[in-house]
């Protein structure tokens, strides 16, 4: 969470080709920075890839931060080896007394992610009957997604046998195996997690009929609470809880 000599320029990088010396006052920032690690049955990090959207510098300084985190592998039968998951993280700047930035971290959670790591995107069809039926309430959806990379709906708590009850069920289903993953890993074989997502929905406001709106847990470092605190934050997607990733996850901030 230091000040990395050399990000400035990274990070003018991200907010678009300013130079570093542009007149306009510096503004604080937060994009996404997901990451592949890899984790031996001790809890060592012994390989990590930061997406390759993310400038070079900004790379270099999440690898840095990581190899402080604390990583546990989780147990399963039958499977052994390095195991590997994905971290979904935000990296976070704000300005600081010198001119340059103070970089942080944010973790969103970790597992499977959608490949190319695109987020999780509702469906308008989900809208579409929340609107028509004038739903309000809160469902958690199960899935699990396969070593295949597909995704398959287990149950959803929360939603009644209603007209509109069954027909956003089908959409949910529908929503979750329209997503495909890139998996978690035991010794380099893909491995099935699964995971929920709580969505809350309702009547909207202004132009749209309808809203969706999740419950977000994460932990954050100053830097990206300061940056949140300015408006400024990444669009981390969907914010879904792997229940049996293979991998438990201690940030340290």
């Amino acid at each position: 969470m230091r000040r990395i000599a050399g990000m400035t320029a990274a990070l003018c990088a991200v907010l678009g080709g300013a130079s570093a010396n542009d007149a306009t006052a510096p503004k604080p920032l937060a994009f996404r920075a997901e990451a592949r690690i890899e984790v031996d049955a001790d809890g060592k990090l012994v390989k990590v890839g930061v997406a390759k959207e993310v400038p070079d510098g900004v790379r270099r300084y999440v690898a840095q931060e990581l190899a402080k985190w604390k990583f546990v592998q989780r147990p399963r039968s039958g499977e052994a080896g390095i195991a590997s998951t994905w971290l979904l993280l935000s990296a976070c700047a704000v300005p600081d007394a010198s001119g340059g930035y103070s970089m942080g971290l944010a973790f969103h959670g970790n597992g499977p992610r959608i490949t190319g790591g695109e987020p999780w995107a509702l469906t308008q069809a989900m809208g579409a009957v929340v609107e028509k039926y004038k739903m309000t309430g809160e469902m958690t959806i199960h899935f699990v997604v396969g070593a295949d990379g597909t995704a398959k709906l287990e149950s959803i708590d929360g939603l009644d046998d209603s007209r509109g009850g069954k027909l956003l069920r089908t959409e949910t289903e529908r929503m979750v195996e329209i997503n495909h993953f890139e998996p978690e890993e035991i010794d380099g074989h893909p491995v099935a997690t699964r995971g929920t997502l709580q969505l809350q929905f309702g009547p909207g406001t202004g132009h749209r009929t309808f809203r969706f709106n999740w419950h977000t847990s994460y932990v954050q470092s100053r830097q990206c609470e300061t940056a949140a605190a300015a408006g400024e934050k990444s669009n981390a997607g969907l914010p879904v809880a792997m229940v049996d990733s293979v991998l438990e996850v201690d940030p340290v901030f």
